[in-house]
């Protein structure tokens, strides 16, 4: 049976962010699905850096909030601009970077940004070996570069 590449990229998606959801504890009521979401959300606060894919930059680190098989939010320092950006979870058990598009940025209080990502891809470890070495070293400079390709 031939299987769309759009169709293998969704499914790996689910599976890890199903993963990363399974492996860590809720801190609060679910977001049940509604009118702007399609699916419930899971509230995790996890590590997370986001790089636009288009600029070289040091990345904006932040905590996640909630998390979709297909989308998550975060809180930041920086605000964001809607665009592409390769984004990094960390759970205790795996590092995740995704492909992802974010969809809104919100002044919250506290010099606070909330933002949404839907995600678009898992970038594999096996075919992305320099990023993960530069993950693992906290080389921002490295994954910057290597979020472009």
């Amino acid at each position: 049976m031939w299987v769309s590449s759009a169709k293998k990229k969704q499914v790996t998606l689910n599976r890890a962010m199903g993963r990363i959801i399974n492996q860590t504890f809720s801190y609060g009521h679910e977001v049940e699905a509604d009118g702007q979401r399609s699916e419930s959300r899971n509230r995790r606060n996890l590590p997370c850096l986001v790089f636009r894919t288009d600029e070289q930059d040091a990345g904006v680190a932040g905590i996640t909030l909630d998390m979709s098989l297909q989308g998550l939010s975060f809180y930041s320092s920086k605000p964001l601009e809607p665009g592409a950006y390769l984004i990094i979870v960390r759970s205790n058990q795996e590092t995740l970077a995704l492909k992802g598009e974010c969809l809104h940025c919100q002044a919250q209080p506290l010099g606070a940004y909330y933002s949404g990502f839907a995600l678009t891809e898992v970038m594999e470890p096996k075919d992305n070996e320099d990023l993960f070495q530069a993950i693992e070293s906290y080389d921002a400079e490295r994954i910057a570069v290597r979020s472009k390709q």
